[in-house]
């Protein structure tokens, strides 16, 4: 967690598209952040605006704040209030499921009065998923990255099921060669036991390549092949 971009009570302060590439429950996220969506005369806000309008075409996921003391003061005009304004910064027609209702401020309001707002909310069936926060005192973050991972769960998968992903070449290569000596040793089996026994040493030797049990000349020549070291 570090400062990522410059914050203010001051609309119109984020103008370009800021990115954090982030972790999330085991899924890696770039967050964008971005201009607030509105009307302005200004013409640089205007192309933040245009960029952050393009960013949201672009995301799987989008996370639309508003503040929480902007809304009408009768909790049941909120539902209506919030459909509205979704309407006019949500262009494309399917955001409305694949979005992230985040209600900042709540530091700012009575509990009775964000309790009244969350109770006209859990009536409307059609709205995303709701969450209130505070940005300035953290209250509702955790909340906030437990709803977040639950639908990158819905949108990715489970990280924990499937089959892994290799990402190092030198891994994919080890396991071809354990597999090529598996392979060769049922054949070996019933033939000649002394043949065989190689091969399971070999492809044991290449898995031990991966976890770490080799030996020390072995490290050594894995060291000074990928990397440079002076003194």
């Amino acid at each position: 967690q570090r400062p990522a971009a410059i914050v203010s009570p001051i609309a119109g302060t984020t103008r370009d598209v800021l990115e954090v590439a982030l972790n999330i429950g085991g899924y890696p996220v770039l967050l964008s952040d971005t201009a607030g969506l509105r009307d302005t005369s200004d013409s640089v806000e205007q192309e933040g605006v245009r960029r952050a309008r393009q960013r949201v075409e672009e995301a799987h996921l989008s996370l639309v704040v508003v503040d929480l003391t902007q809304l009408p003061s009768e909790p049941q005009r909120v539902p209506v209030f919030l459909k509205e304004h979704l309407r006019s910064i949500l262009e494309h027609p399917t955001l409305g499921q694949e979005s992230v209702l985040i209600l900042n401020k709540s530091d700012l309001v009575s509990a009775e009065h964000k309790q009244r707002v969350e109770s006209s909310l859990q009536m409307e069936a059609d709205l995303p998923l709701v969450c209130f926060m505070s940005c300035h005192t953290r209250d509702g973050l955790e909340d906030l990255l437990t709803l977040l991972q639950g639908r990158l769960k819905i949108l990715c998968g489970d990280p924990l099921m499937g089959s892994p992903s290799l990402t190092q070449t030198r891994h994919r290569i080890l396991l071809q060669k354990t597999a090529q000596a598996l392979q060769e040793y049922g054949q070996y089996r019933d033939l000649d036991l002394v043949l065989a026994a190689e091969e399971l040493r070999l492809a044991l030797g290449s898995l031990g390549r991966i976890t770490g049990r080799v030996d020390p000349e072995e490290i050594l020549d894995l060291i000074f092949k990928d990397f440079c070291i002076g003194k």
